[in-house]
């Protein structure tokens, strides 16, 4: 189908616009989450069609039920996703906006055989920090500094753990696995694909490490920056 048909757009407008009323009414999302995922939604499925959608869609189920998951715990020791939860435009920009980016470039580049598997890479990459982030603070033991190696307290900015990254590692091999089901990468690619994620999460953690002894808080920055990191590294190894 063509991306731009009048079916095609009315086809990524409608499953949007019905996954965003369902998010804002299940509190996933506040009103500016609701339009930015309403604006990288539309650009992965013109860019990437309904398989770089399905990415997307994996990991906003599956991201938003790890911030759910022992949400009162988590918001007891100071570690929760604040609003209850709900992410904002920021949030969906920061995580998703590599794919959407490199969805576009598809487009523009139908035959090269990096841009969907870079789209995988970004998406793979954004739920292995969200799974890690929100899961390994919870169940990690002794979590590290990885600019020394020194023990820090739960919830440092840039710490990691071994439950983080074990279970940050099956977020991006989640993504990875469903981008070979849905034919967008091949058998290599899966592997690839879910080791650039965790190289990508691992050096988001070193940057967090040296942001926090600036004292500075750039979230989205560090989102952004790793996603981006992960489809480079597939683009300069694929």
């Amino acid at each position: 189908m063509d991306p731009f048909s009048p079916l095609n757009l009315l086809l990524g407008l409608g499953i949007n616009g019905l996954i965003a009323a369902v998010s804002y009414r299940a509190r996933a999302v506040d009103i500016s989450g609701v339009i930015g995922g309403l604006l990288v939604g539309i650009a992965i499925w013109i860019g990437g069609g309904w398989q770089g959608y399905m990415l997307l869609l994996t990991f906003f189920i599956v991201g938003t039920a790890a911030s759910r998951h022992k949400y009162a715990l988590k918001a007891a020791k100071g570690i929760a996703q604040k609003k209850g939860g709900r992410r904002s435009a920021k949030h969906a920009l920061a995580n998703t906006s590599v794919t959407a980016i490199v969805g576009i470039a598809h487009l523009a580049l139908p035959d090269a055989i990096w841009p969907l598997p870079c789209m995988a890479a970004g998406m793979a990459a954004a739920l292995a920090d969200t799974i890690a982030s929100e899961l390994g603070q919870l169940y990690g033991k002794h979590p590290i500094s990885l600019n020394n190696f020194q023990r820090v307290s739960v919830g440092t900015e840039g710490a990691v753990s071994l439950a983080g990254t074990v279970l940050g590692g099956l977020g991006g091999a989640l993504i990875a696995a469903l981008a070979f089901v849905l034919g967008l990468v091949d058998g290599s690619g899966v592997l690839l694909v879910s080791l650039a994620a965790l190289v990508a999460i691992h050096f988001e953690s070193v940057l967090g490490g040296i942001f926090d002894i600036w004292h500075l808080d750039p979230n989205e920055t560090l989102n952004f920056t790793q996603t981006a990191a992960a489809a480079l590294i597939v683009y300069a190894l694929i």
